[in-house]
Order: structure tokens, then sequence, then C-alpha cells
């Protein structure tokens, strides 16, 4: 998935409405608003990555520290004894980004 369409795809997990890209910059209502605007940069930012973050369940986000361990370690297996992982600590916003639509089941290969 391009940057794009990763970060269309969060926004309307998070409710915005009619999302779609204008000269490349992606654009959607918000909840509660009426009007179109640019859409957050969840792939370039830890602050709006915690927007998604903090809507996971307890059971999606123990799903969601495993995809990003697998994204970043992809040759090894979660270690399942471990509860946290230092890949979650620091994983970067694009790799948060495709955690959480791998969480959400929203990822979609590219072609």
């Amino acid at each position: 998935m391009t940057d794009t369409e990763i970060n269309i795809a969060i926004a309307e997990s998070l409710g915005c409405k009619d999302c779609h890209a204008v000269g490349g910059l992606p654009c959607g209502v918000y909840p509660n608003e009426r009007e179109h605007r640019a859409l957050k940069k969840y792939t370039a930012s830890l602050d709006a990555c915690a927007e998604f973050e903090s809507k996971l369940t307890d059971e999606q986000h123990m799903l969601y520290r495993e995809w990003v361990y697998s994204i970043t370690n992809p040759e090894e297996e979660y270690p399942i004894v471990t509860n946290e992982s230092r890949e979650y600590l620091s994983a970067c916003p694009l790799i948060r980004c495709e955690a959480y639509l791998r969480t959400i089941g929203a990822w979609k290969e590219s072609k």
C-alpha cells in the first residue's frame, strides 16, 4: 500500500467519510464535521498513530504488538512469553500503520 492509501484506510477506520486523494493529498470529512480537509499523515507522525493505538481493544492490542514484531523481524517467531517487545516501543509510524491495518483486517498487499 502507498502512504496515501494507508492514511486513507486509517482515517476511514476511525470514522472519516468520503476519503480520497486530491493531487496526491489524502482528504476526507472527519466525524462531526461537514467540510473536506487534509487527513492526518499517520505514516509520518507518532502523535497521529497514538489516535488509532488508543482505539484498540486489549485483544487487538496483543495482535498489534505481534504484527509490529513480525514486520520488524520477518525471520523470527513472536516470543509468546514476552508481554512487551522493544520493537513495539521503538517502531516508526509506517510500521505502526501497517501493523494497525493488519490487526483490523484492512491491509491490502501491493499488486
